[in-house]
């Protein structure tokens, strides 16, 4: 027994880690699959219509008017927490862990797509939703006719094995994911009980509640003091772990093999709650103020959640301990995975009401916009991105949302660029003013560019989806786009710089016709810097078209003026036209560039979407 002991300690681990690895293959496989409409679901909605119309005015009403705006208010936001939280819900479900979502949440505040306010009912759903896990943990993990089975979906999976060189197919990788769960779950219960008899405990000891909450008021800080050093003990091995999985079924082990009864379990996993909390701070320790708020609304949510449950045991349910005895099969764990789900749909039940007063209470006053943000203090780190540490769940995911981000900005900044390049052309005595402000914005640009591109070859070099690699590659074509953009709006104004000082002379009409063409031009971009900022949910490749033809058809037109002018009109400046159609040249140029913009979009909708 001694060796066998000795053993059966390390094994209790090695059980937790093939565990732990199932987990992780068995999430990325289903979020490979479904993570594009799991960003969808986290995203996507907004404020509702009744709630815009009763935000929207404050002049002053009648009484019964403002009665009907606050209603509308009121019905506006349970409108939003509703559809916030079921989002979450299935968001949650789909991934079997909370953590992806929380970082992928946190990185969404943290841009802009979704508001503060609305997190709260989100990360409600989350959790809920995660139960998901639980329960199939509990329906095949624990039941003896499924507990081998994990062996024989490794069986099946061994000839993908074999023959990937370490890169599996999604039935392989979802194969993998379920076998290792299902063989480290029967490790875990075929080893506990003989770590705990060689660490020195009696096999008929039992860590229980039980006992305490049937003795009635008089032993309830004893049992109060074992449910949170049960809490405490669940939130460290989710933080040292990263898994709220790893705790769950290290709590269904110990409640299955009897070590523990059910309660010792339910305040593992209500602590596990709280020990996740630390991924989300650890995604937002490098972004905004928003993305840290998200992460603080997120421990409240888990501690109220453990408030409740607590609360439940203790005040309503003194007769607890003989509604659900503790047992010591496979039915532990499914009354574990039903208190689970019990305890977060209370959580939801008190507190999305307040969902939004939460998400307002938690709001910061630093603008969520922020892109470039330096290190901390004593860091000589330069500015950068701020990204999620690679190693948390769908760290990558969330970075392709900060490079998409950045790509926004640059479209904003080479917009303004051009803008500046349009009325420059009405006012010939500004060229020199503004060749600074140019300037500015090309280094802008090209510091944008340089960051998006670090940020991308980092994340190419990492493990990635086929369609992450494809979305890495056509955000780098848009950072490359967008650079020539502005590199053509500098262009320019040398042009008029040089033109201005050396005293260069357009036709009559140029003033009109660059103003035109640059405005063609602006549209384009504009278009192109609509989707990419998220005010519009795709583009229209017919638009597109219909832009570049025009903008074709009218450098036409403008080239054909200009060496019209030099042909037929004797006091024409032709180092001036030249100048004229070099400007056109670059204009257009700028539209060949929003032309492989609006294409590479309609590429990358086409993953993304």
């Amino acid at each position: 027994m001694g060796v066998s002991g000795l053993l059966a300690v390390p094994a209790v681990f090695g059980g937790l880690a093939v565990f732990l690895l199932g987990a992780g293959r068995f999430s990325d496989s289903l979020l490979r699959r479904q993570r594009r409409r799991f960003v969808r679901l986290l995203s996507g909605g907004g404020e509702s219509r009744a709630g815009r119309a009763g935000a929207a005015s404050a002049v002053s009403r009648r009484s019964a008017q403002q009665n009907r705006r606050r209603h509308h208010a009121f019905a506006g936001e349970w409108h939003d927490n509703w559809n916030g939280f079921w989002r979450g819900t299935a968001a949650g479900a789909l991934s079997g862990v909370p953590s992806a979502g929380v970082v992928l949440l946190v990185s969404l505040v943290d841009s802009g797509q979704v508001r503060l306010r609305q997190a709260a009912a989100i990360l409600l759903g989350i959790n809920l939703g995660a139960t998901v896990f639980a329960w199939y943990l509990a329906v095949f993990g624990y039941q003896a006719v499924f507990a081998g089975s994990g062996l024989i979906l490794l069986a099946l999976a061994l000839p993908y094995v074999v023959g990937s060189g370490g890169e599996f197919s999604g039935a392989a990788e979802l194969l993998l994911g379920i076998g290792l769960t299902l063989l480290g779950t029967h490790l875990l219960g075929w080893y506990l009980p003989a770590a705990a008899d060689w660490l020195g405990r009696d096999a008929d000891w039992q860590l229980s509640v039980h006992s305490y909450l049937m003795r009635g008021m008089s032993a309830l800080p004893a049992a109060a003091g074992m449910l949170l050093g049960a809490a405490a003990v669940g939130a460290v091995t989710a933080a040292l772990l990263r898994s709220f999985p790893g705790a769950v079924v290290l709590a269904m082990s110990l409640s299955a093999t009897g070590l523990t009864d059910i309660w010792i379990a339910v305040g593992i996993t209500t602590g596990a709650g709280i020990g996740m909390s630390l991924t989300g701070f650890l995604a937002a320790r490098r972004l905004g103020a928003a993305a840290r708020s998200t992460a603080r609304l997120n421990l409240l949510l888990n501690c109220g959640a453990a408030l409740w449950m607590f609360l439940l045991l203790f005040w309503l349910v003194p007769a607890a301990a003989s509604l659900v005895p503790g047992v010591s099969n496979g039915a532990a764990a499914l009354q574990l995975a039903l208190l689970l789900s019990i305890q977060h749909s209370l959580n939801a039940v008190l507190l999305l009401p307040a969902a939004h007063r939460l998400g307002r209470r938690f709001r910061d006053a630093e603008p969520p916009g922020a892109l470039v943000s330096v290190g901390a203090a004593g860091d000589a780190a330069p500015a950068g991105l701020r990204l999620v540490p690679s190693g948390l769940p769908e760290a990558l995911e969330s970075n392709l949302l900060h490079t998409q981000r950045a790509l926004a900005e640059m479209a904003d900044a080479a917009r303004a660029m051009l803008m500046t390049v349009m009325n420059v052309s009405q006012l010939s005595d500004s060229f020199e003013d503004q060749l600074d402000q140019i300037q500015t914005g090309k280094m802008q640009l090209t510091t944008l560019r340089n960051m998006v591109s670090q940020a991308l070859t980092r994340a190419v070099q990492s493990l990635c989806s086929p369609e992450q690699a494809e979305t890495i590659q056509q955000q780098q074509r848009i950072a490359h786009e967008l650079k020539g953009v502005g590199d053509d709006c500098y262009r320019i104004m040398l042009v008029f710089s040089r033109s201005y000082r050396k005293k260069y002379r357009f036709h009559d009409e140029s003033d009109d016709e660059l103003f035109g063409f640059s405005a063609q031009v602006l549209d384009f971009l504009q278009y192109n810097s609509d989707y990419l900022q998220g005010r519009l949910l795709e583009l229209d490749p017919d638009v597109a078209e219909q832009m570049e033809a025009g903008i074709n058809a009218a450098r036409d037109v403008l080239k054909k003026r200009s060496r019209r002018v030099i042909e037929q009109q004797q006091d024409a400046h032709v180092k001036g036209e030249l100048a004229f159609i070099e400007i056109v040249g670059h204009l257009e140029h700028i539209g060949d560039c929003c032309l492989h913009i609006s294409r590479t979009v309609r590429r990358l909708q086409k993953v993304r979407l």
